[in-house]
């Protein structure tokens, strides 16, 4: 009678692994060399993945891709994960913050009465009459069906504005007082 050895991986977890680097592997062939530089890959994967988004045949990338896992399986494939999970981490933050500004602006736009003490709550260091000037403008234009050229103003005005609040924030946050 045979003895098992239960130490080994099952072939299903191995296959679930392989699988999850080749997935890992698609994901980082999708993204600008530029970013994955940033990522301290090794010469040979990151040349491996620069040679599969020139592919354009899909018998030829989906042999590079499976080249792509192999070198994967000899990587410190945490390492590689983490990079990856801070560099969506930081874009999805970027794209959260596009989306106040987007819905202070939309806000603005519309008109709605209490947006201004809002907004002026939140960031009392705002020049009032500059943001009363640019809502009207942009309202002016957007009735008359102008190009949105006080809207994209206002836009960076309240982008700016919370940028500013947000930095002043955070550096008064980490000042440690002296004793």
């Amino acid at each position: 009678m045979k003895e098992f050895d239960d130490d080994r991986p099952s072939k299903t977890q191995l296959k679930r692994e392989a699988d999850e680097l080749q997935a890992l592997g698609n994901a980082l062939v999708k993204l600008p060399v530029s970013v994955l530089e940033d990522f301290s890959l090794p010469d040979n994967l990151l040349n491996a993945i620069k040679v599969a988004q020139s592919i354009k045949k899909n018998r030829g990338l989906k042999r590079q891709m499976q080249y792509i896992g192999k070198l994967m399986r000899q990587q410190d494939i945490e390492k590689i994960q983490k990079a990856y999970n801070v560099y969506f981490s930081q874009k999805n933050r970027k794209k959260d913050e596009f989306h106040v500004y987007e819905d202070w602006r939309d806000k603005f736009l519309n008109n709605d009465r209490t947006v201004f003490n809002d907004f002026l709550e939140q960031y009392p260091e705002v020049d009032r009459q500059h943001l009363r000037q640019l809502q009207r403008n942009a309202i002016s234009e957007k009735n008359q069906e102008k190009p949105p050229k006080y809207a994209r103003l206002l836009f960076k005005y309240i982008k700016e504005s919370i940028d500013l609040h947000n930095q002043d924030e955070s550096t008064s946050n980490n000042s440690q007082p002296k004793l």
